[in-house]
């Protein structure tokens, strides 16, 4: 039996850096997002004591067995329960590597999910914790649910979220996000006051007076951001801005037809990844991360 899991792209609609901790690390506060798109991860159970990973589509040339963050999950899980089978996982890597899409973690945190239905588990009480351990993302990655990121990374709030419909696009540009970080400098920005969504027009009014600090550095590092960002508000987004650290920008569009066109647009004009989605919403009032 191969159990199959969607490892949602994340997106950072904003991203405000609020401070610095003595250990250098840096405080933020962002919105942050699941699409209806992803990486898909497949895994089945075997009798080889050992996990093994198969890594295909557009990307798979781009990322390494070894060390990869998928195994590196697996076998920690693992270790805790050794009597158990291990098994074979195949990722098929559909999101661009180094992104700000929250790949690795999404794909790391799907396959737990698989492995632990397949095991008939129910999340263990470590299991939080472990999460942590691998990356601050992946808690978050594992709920899959709208949410309000604080602190370090690991305040997650899940919030509910209207299903809006944007475009993704990257300029195959590859952004390590310990780079940027440490060339921010600037001042640091008030905590953002985050309302209730219920609208796309909520969604809208709040972004466009809550920026992305970290955009004037990726784009002055890599000028195809600030095109990306230019060519989607001239084309049909009602908003643009860039994910995370970058490289990866999306544009909000008012319906799907309208984010369809414009990917077509791109798909015409530019040597860019672009896909149009739209946000997952889960219906639930409440939801349990772990």
């Amino acid at each position: 039996m191969v159990l199959y899991r969607m490892a949602r792209a994340k997106v950072n609609l904003n991203l405000a850096i609020v401070g610095r901790l003595k250990d250098g690390y840096h405080r933020i506060s962002s919105l942050v997002v699941f699409l209806e798109y992803g990486d898909k991860v497949g895994v089945s159970l075997n009798s080889k004591r050992r996990f093994t990973l198969r890594i295909t589509g557009k990307f798979a040339r781009h990322l390494k067995k070894d060390n990869n963050l998928v195994l590196r999950a697996v076998t920690l899980l693992y270790r805790q329960f050794p009597h158990l089978e291990s098994a074979d996982i195949h990722l098929e890597k559909n999101l661009p590597v180094a992104s700000g899409l929250g790949g690795g973690s999404s794909d790391a945190s799907a396959t737990i999910k698989a492995l632990l239905v397949l095991w008939g588990l129910k999340a263990p009480p470590f299991l939080g914790q472990m999460l942590l351990s691998l990356g601050c993302d992946l808690p978050m990655c594992y709920g899959q649910r709208s949410c309000i990121v604080q602190g370090v990374g690991m305040e997650v709030t899940p919030i509910d979220f209207p299903r809006v419909h944007l475009v993704v696009v990257n300029p195959n540009i590859f952004v390590s996000t310990r780079e940027i970080f440490s060339r921010y400098g600037r001042k640091f920005s008030s905590e953002p006051r985050y309302p209730h969504f219920s609208t796309y027009e909520d969604v809208i009014a709040f972004l466009r007076r809550s920026a992305n600090d970290l955009t004037p550095i990726v784009g002055a590092l890599y000028p195809k951001v600030i095109h990306v960002l230019s060519y989607l508000s001239q084309n049909g987004a009602d908003f643009a801005a860039m994910s995370g650290s970058g490289g990866s920008c999306y544009g909000l569009c008012a319906d799907a037809l309208t984010a369809h066109n414009l990917a077509q647009k791109i798909k015409m004009e530019k040597d860019w990844w672009v896909v149009a989605t739209a946000t997952s919403v889960i219906s639930e009032k409440t939801l349990k991360y772990l």
